[in-house]
């Protein structure tokens, strides 16, 4: 995976959790006490984040080193997957727990997930 590819995702997880937990850039931002283009430039990929920073992030958001960071492993190929459940955090931006609850539990179901 690329350094761009890596990027990407992590920006994208970032602001998926950011958002869940009901955080701000700004608010993240005075919590981790860095600026919030420190977080902007995370979420949009556009520089490297260090591993302090992540950190922080992580214990902020109360959240595992490993649910913020874990890869799609695509086993040297590019993954489709990633796009559809970018799709699914997009629709559901925004939306009551009751609708992302509702959301998840037809998602389960149709993928015979438990």
């Amino acid at each position: 995976m690329k350094d761009m590819e890596i990027r990407k995702i992590l920006g994208d997880r970032l602001a998926f959790f950011r958002k869940q937990k009901g955080f701000t850039q700004e608010s993240l931002a005075t919590k981790i006490e860095k600026s919030v283009d420190t977080i902007s430039n995370i979420e949009r990929a556009k520089n490297a984040v260090s591993f302090e920073i992540v950190v922080m992030i992580a214990s902020v958001l109360e959240i595992s080193l490993n649910d913020l960071m874990s890869f799609p492993n695509t086993g040297g190929k590019k993954s489709n997957d990633y796009k559809y459940v970018k799709r699914v955090i997009k629709a559901l931006d925004g939306k009551s727990e009751k609708v992302k609850s509702v959301a998840v539990k037809v998602l389960e179901e149709v993928c015979g997930v438990e």
